[in-house]
């Protein structure tokens, strides 16, 4: 999902060097190296492969690809990269991942509620 982001050192400390840059350095097509960023993202503790969207000096980015918690590019995380870098989403494909996320949220606090009610219920009768 492609949504753009205003860089707030608050919330975002842009990392250099490293063996994630030097691959992404690698992978990336050459007039496209000098977008890509990676930052840790200071609220959720993340690793994210970022791209400028303009000059750097505007601020706004689009997070690429997020890493999760470690700096680990595994096999499947360096093929989603490759599908995003060479072969993008379409907007009717990008639509259907928008809402299958949006029911698997749903789903997933739906299911939580119904297991907190639960547990109320059993401490509540024992």
């Amino acid at each position: 999902m492609v949504i753009p982001c205003m860089y707030d050192e608050a919330q975002h400390k842009i990392l250099s060097g490293g063996e994630v840059l030097a691959w992404i350095k690698r992978e990336a097509p050459a007039g496209e190296v000098e977008r890509f960023f990676l930052y840790r993202h200071r609220i959720h503790g993340t690793f994210v492969i970022a791209r400028w969207a303009s000059d750097r000096a505007m601020g706004i980015f689009t997070d690429f690809m997020n890493l999760g918690y470690t700096l680990n590019i595994t096999r499947a995380q360096a093929d989603q990269f490759h599908q995003r870098m060479y072969a993008p989403l379409s907007a009717p494909e990008m639509a259907r991942k928008i809402n299958q996320g949006a029911r698997d949220y749903k789903t997933d606090r739906t299911r939580e509620d119904w297991e907190q009610k639960e547990e109320i219920l059993q401490s509540a009768g024992a």
